[in-house]
């Protein structure tokens, strides 16, 4: 078994620069990880209402080579930022928690992280603007140009107000975090729009990025206030401890996001065309819902693991994965086969019916949801616990399989869906290797995960939802992926409870229905 350490600044130099916070039992004080992640949660999932909101407003006001650019240049900007912040947004995140009651040095660990992250952002942003011209060359689009302008500028934006978000995840302020990412990530690109229709998506997105910085400022200065107020340190030091932490996780932040963003261009280097890439990154989109959940989620986890790894607290490691994997592979299997079921619904209501969409290559996008949702679920344990760059590596060995099968689709012509195919095993190749290694280093139980009995439960839903689909009327068709979705989650919930899942149990609880 490899050993578990936590990775904090000072402790993996041998120093002991970082004291956890501890209870009068000299263990780790653990925050509400659940309650924190469900504030988390509803933050992005009305970030995620708004996205599919502005969305809708591409498909109904632009054409379809616009859309898809977006699409594009929208999956991009993460690879950017997580390319080029130099691992500012998750050092700033750990450290900041990490240091606990030392205020003076967790305040000036915030502002040097947020001006080193930004600053690193900006000169990339800055660099690859100047590349306008050679994408629209390769778009074969002339209108790109300007929108991939927009989206470098926004890309900053919204880096600054997720640095600080972050800041404010750290300092246990779950609140204000969400509202910040809510008015970055959802408002600042809507309200453009909805002030002006004859506004073009160049011009609405350079207005997006300085909405979502402005609306970002008064939390940044509550950080400055904050620094003043307690004494400025060593922002050399402190520099230096978070360079030290996030620069070996630049290629991991880099390589995740570059998994998505890779699909629709190799499409498009393969000869596909921008509508057949357009096709995949909508089935991309498809997967965003999970984000929610599991982008909250990990955010409290990767605190809340390290803590616990810091401690020696092996046992309360061990509990928490098999928690944590148990609900993510169960409700993974459920949402995969629902998700392939009402896929060509849902992009309907999304996109309209005018938007033109290859269905069968949105669906086996679509298989990779499950895969999808177990590695963002349990990354967080892993980075929190493990010293070793395990996702890095995972990663890189996943992306290998989705490179070669680029070359493979332009040598011999094989199109989107050998492209979507080849997507899903990579997915499928990070979750194992992903879930593997937790089973090792954590000894989880195999058979509480209860595989086959979430499977098979899963195929009865898809079958009886295929009936559903065949008497119901079309007028009803628009609202069946939600009705019948309510009820096969309860009825799957309801019966992997029985079974002595505790994700269940604890769910029905909450909503106050009968187990």
């Amino acid at each position: 078994m490899s050993e578990v350490r936590a990775e904090q600044p000072g402790i993996a130099a041998g120093r002991n620069d970082v004291t956890p916070l501890q209870s009068k039992a000299g263990r780790a004080v653990q925050p509400d990880v659940y309650r924190g992640a469900m504030v988390l949660g509803l933050g992005t999932i009305s970030v995620t209402v708004a996205s599919i909101w502005l969305t809708r407003i591409y498909a109904t006001h632009f054409g379809a080579a616009e859309l898809s650019a977006a699409l594009l240049f929208r999956l991009y900007s993460s690879a950017l930022v997580a390319f080029s912040s130099l691992g500012m947004p998750i050092a700033v995140q750990r450290t900041v928690a990490y240091l606990g009651t030392d205020e003076k040095r967790a305040a000036t660990t915030a502002v040097t992280g947020t001006l080193i992250g930004v600053g690193a952002i900006s000169i990339a942003a800055a660099a690859c603007s100047a590349m306008a011209p050679l994408i629209a060359r390769l778009l074969d689009h002339p209108g790109t140009e300007s929108l991939w302008q927009a989206f470098m500028a926004l890309t900053l934006g919204q880096a600054f107000c997720t640095i600080v978000a972050l800041t404010e995840v750290a300092r246990g302020r779950h609140v204000p975090a969400a509202i910040i990412a809510f008015l970055g990530y959802g408002l600042a690109p809507l309200l453009p729009f909805l002030f002006s229709r004859d506004i073009s998506i160049a011009a609405a997105t350079f207005w997006a990025a300085g909405l979502a910085a402005l609306f970002t400022l008064p939390a940044f200065v509550s950080v400055l206030a904050w620094a003043l107020r307690t004494g400025l340190g060593d922002f050399g030091r402190e520099a230096r401890n978070l360079l030290r932490y996030g620069l070996p996780r630049t290629i991991a932040g880099s390589v995740e996001p570059a998994l998505d963003l890779a699909l629709p261009w190799l499409a498009l280097v393969a000869g596909a065309g921008l509508i057949e890439a357009g096709n995949l990154a909508v089935g991309l989109a498809l997967l965003r819902p999970l984000n929610p959940i599991t982008g909250a989620l990990n955010q409290v986890l990767i605190p809340s693991s390290a803590r616990l790894a810091a401690n020696g607290d092996r046992l309360a490691q061990t509990r928490q994965t098999e928690q944590i994997v148990q609900w993510s592979v169960q409700i993974g299997l459920f949402a995969t086969l629902q998700l392939v079921l009402w896929a060509d619904v849902l992009v309907r209501l999304w996109l309209g019916s005018r938007f033109d969409i290859s269905v069968w290559v949105i669906r086996v996008v679509c298989l990779a949801f499950a895969p999808a949702f177990l590695y963002a679920a349990i990354r967080g344990i892993i980075d929190g616990s493990e010293e070793h760059p395990v996702n890095t590596l995972n990663l890189l060995r996943s992306s290998l399989i989705l490179v070669a099968a680029g070359v493979i689709t332009r040598l011999f012509g094989l199109g989107a869906v050998f492209l979507a195919g080849a997507y899903v095993v990579a997915r499928l190749t990070l979750a194992w290797l992903s879930i593997r290694f937790a089973a090792r280093a954590h000894a989880l139980d195999w058979k509480k995960l209860q595989l086959g009995r979430s499977l098979s439960l899963s195929v009865g839903l898809f079958v009886l939802g295929l009936g559903v689909r065949a008497v119901t009327p079309e007028n009803f068709s628009a609202v069946s992926p939600f009705l019948y979705g309510a009820v096969a989650t309860y009825i799957f919930s309801k019966m992997m409870a029985r079974q002595g899942a505790e994700w269940a149990t604890v769910l029905l609880a909450k909503l106050r229905l009968p187990a």
